[in-house]
């Protein structure tokens, strides 16, 4: 039988999981975006200075804080940014960093 695409078999199965895959990737990028406007929010109640840094120390791991720092800013994702275009270049592969 053939479809409005005129595909069959394994064309609508490599189909069924690219739609699936963009949806989890539009899904995925929603909550990425949700949760850093959230982050957003908490800075900008000042509850210490109003400005957020990402930084990474020795034996303390990265964090995210907000900070009086004077390379704190006040956009989130500025600091998550600025960290990034900072540090070597890094690959990402799958399942983690290389």
């Amino acid at each position: 039988m053939s479809s409005m695409l005129d595909i069959e078999g394994e064309e609508v199965d490599l189909l069924a999981r690219f739609l699936a895959n963009v949806y989890q990737a539009a899904l995925s990028s929603e909550q990425d975006k949700a949760r850093l406007d959230f982050l957003q929010a908490l800075t900008d109640k000042k509850l210490h200075s109003g400005n957020a840094i990402l930084s990474m120390a020795p034996n303390r791991g990265w964090r995210l804080e907000e900070s009086a720092k004077s390379t704190a800013v006040p956009d989130v994702r500025t600091a998550i940014d600025n960290f990034i275009a900072a540090q070597p270049k890094i690959h990402i592969v799958e399942g983690g960093l290389n």
